[in-house]
């Protein structure tokens, strides 16, 4: 289908991030602008602007919206280039999935590349018409990107084409406030206990949010002021819905999970990372050995603060306790998933009981056959985040075991797995480091 430019412009009172629920049209809409496929984005010098609008006072891109904002500026003699900025969506190589030859299955493939302009602020021109403006190259965000869903569903096309405008929209604000630091959210700390902060819902604020705090500090030797790492914070659920300008009462609540002391005035800076977690760990006790586990944190798609889907892989070695081969070491290799809750008991200090389920399996004696058991288990672990992207961890987990099977002769042997490995089912303690990514 080849490539699909559109044009964005963006004016808030904080750059970039939009509270909207946006929805696009690809073409014809009032603001969606056709730059032609072999625009060089780069090397633009004008655009033209279809209309000023205020976005904390949206909730769509509807144009009689943005009339009744842009009067409001006009009224209250307020320029709204004083921030304003151009987004370009070019959305490369789009493609359905019956393009891409993906089988039973429909939607969009495309690779997403946006390019940020700062607009003139000495140029603007009262006017409602269409009018030039001057614009200058910011920065540049791309990404792949694909939506679908199995053919059947209710979803049609169209509406998939609009979640793939969205999510680029989204996600090319998120990759650019992260690569500049002028264009992110960020709000001075006004509160102590609790951390609070005149942030929030009109800046796209959601639960576990990350933000880094800084403290500028006056170098009076150099004359400029320099900026001082102090902390890491997240955003609670207690989130103050500003989008309403009119509403100016409220803050956002926040809670610090590493750093020193935050104090009044400390700046906190939007900074997110992809919210997962790679983790090693060496076990003894019931279940032993050597085991890789990958959080994602769920937080911001669910609204509950600290909550994890986790996958992890293990592998140990156990001698036999039953049966002819009694004393024989086995290989035992495991793999399980499950949900998480961290509970930040400290600035620095986090628990996380978990619940699963998984499968372990191994050879079985000297043929090459195999056995295998499923499990239930639960357990804890207490994190000590080192610096910001580094954490170790101690736990404690339990594992319940049913009878076993063997996965060649697709029979149950109705004996239990710890029958065969004996304390199994005992106490395991965990030492292990954790990276967030």
């Amino acid at each position: 289908m080849g490539s699909a430019i559109i044009g964005l412009h963006l004016h808030a009172a904080t750059p970039l991030k939009s509270v909207l629920n946006v929805v696009l049209e690809v073409a014809g809409e009032e603001h969606a602008i056709e730059l032609g496929s072999n625009a060089q984005q780069k090397n633009l010098t004008t655009v033209t602007a279809p209309a000023w609008f205020d976005r904390s006072q949206l909730t769509s891109f509807q144009s009689d919206q943005i009339r009744h904002a842009l009067e409001q500026k006009n009224a209250t003699n307020d320029k709204p280039t004083n921030k304003s900025y151009y987004l370009v969506l070019d959305f490369q190589d789009l493609k359905t999935m019956e393009e891409d030859s993906v089988p039973n299955c429909k939607g969009w493939k495309s690779k997403v590349v946006g390019y940020l302009y700062r607009i003139d602020r000495s140029s603007f021109n009262r006017r409602i018409n269409r009018t030039n403006y001057p614009i200058f190259y910011v920065g540049t965000a791309n990404f792949p990107l694909q939506v679908s869903s199995p053919i059947g569903y209710a979803t049609t096309s169209n509406q998939l084409l609009k979640e793939l405008i969205q999510k680029g929209f989204d996600g090319c604000l998120d990759s650019l406030q992260n690569q500049l630091d002028r264009y992110v959210e960020q709000a001075p700390i006004l509160q102590k206990h609790p951390l609070r902060a005149n942030i929030g819902k009109r800046e796209d604020i959601r639960v576990d949010d990350r933000f880094l705090a800084y403290d500028y500090v006056y170098d009076a030797k150099t004359f400029q002021t320099k900026k001082v790492f102090r902390g890491i914070a997240r955003a609670t659920h207690s989130i103050v819905d500003n989008r309403d300008t009119l509403n100016t009462n409220g803050s956002t609540v926040f809670y610090q999970t590493y750093g020193s002391p935050l104090k009044l005035g400390d700046v906190l800076v939007k900074r997110m990372n992809s919210g997962y977690e790679w983790s090693l760990a060496k076990s003894s006790g019931g279940v032993g050995g050597w085991s890789a586990r990958l959080d994602a944190r769920l937080s911001r798609h669910v609204g509950i603060q600290s909550v994890y889907l986790f996958l992890e892989g293990g592998i140990d070695k156990q001698v036999q306790s039953y049966s002819y081969y009694y004393g024989r070491y086995h290989a035992l290799y495991r793999i399980d998933g499950g949900l998480a809750k961290g509970l930040q008991l400290y600035r620095n200090l986090e628990l996380r009981p978990y619940a699963g389920l998984g499968l372990e399996s191994t050879t079985y004696g000297l043929d090459v056959s195999g056995i295998m058991s499923e499990y239930q288990f639960y357990g804890a672990n207490l994190y000590l985040q080192v610096n910001r992207f580094l954490k170790v961890f101690g736990g404690y987990s339990r594992y319940t075991y049913k009878s076993f099977w063997s996965y060649f002769d697709q029979g149950s042997f109705g004996t239990s797995w710890t029958s065969y490995f004996r304390g199994r089912d005992t106490g395991t303690l965990s030492l292990g480091i954790t990276v967030e990514l």
